[in-house]
């Protein structure tokens, strides 16, 4: 992982990792009951998994996995300890943890969800699932805005502080 400043390359290296990730199909035709969770955390998290009323245990319809093996392997290549737990079969969560030296300190917990709602192909100009940048700027995938960029969003900025500060306390 590269060092946190403003640098092009920086930038551009956060821009082609989160290109990758809007390119995994990680569709839910499931709804709402459906959510597949991403923990990213400062500490070990205590939590037993999202509350049975948001759970569909009908079985996914993406390629999950996909996803989280590709936010995992960013989480390690900073230096963050990982694990993969199944509440529901076929429905990975990734848990990311960065522990402090001094785990009496209050924790920070960032959740987010890798999903996202079907697309219908004759409402878009491109596919949506081949992330495309506009000459603009603006990039154009199902994803950008729900919700793979707030993956993506946590993810780079806890490894670029990461980067700057190796140890924290908590």
């Amino acid at each position: 992982m590269e060092k946190a400043g403003g640098d092009p390359a920086t930038a551009r290296a956060a821009l082609d990792r989160f290109m990758g990730f809007l390119a995994i199909r990680s569709t839910s035709a499931e709804g709402r009951a459906s959510r597949h969770y991403v923990f990213i955390a400062t500490c070990t998290l205590t939590h037993h998994g999202p509350p049975d009323a948001i759970v569909n245990r009908s079985g996914p319809s993406g390629p999950y996995a996909e996803a989280v093996a590709y936010l995992r392997g960013i989480a390690e290549s900073a230096g963050f300890s990982t694990k993969i737990v199944s509440y529901v079969p076929n429905k990975p969560v990734l848990i990311v943890s960065w522990p402090g030296r001094d785990p009496s300190l209050p924790s920070v917990l960032l959740n987010s969800h890798y999903d996202v709602v079907p697309a219908q192909a004759e409402c878009w100009d491109s596919d949506p699932f081949k992330p495309r940048e506009a000459p603009d700027g603006k990039i154009y995938a199902r994803g950008t805005q729900d919700m793979k960029c707030v993956c993506m969003q946590n993810l780079e900025a806890l490894c670029r502080l990461k980067c700057a500060h190796p140890e924290v306390l908590r």
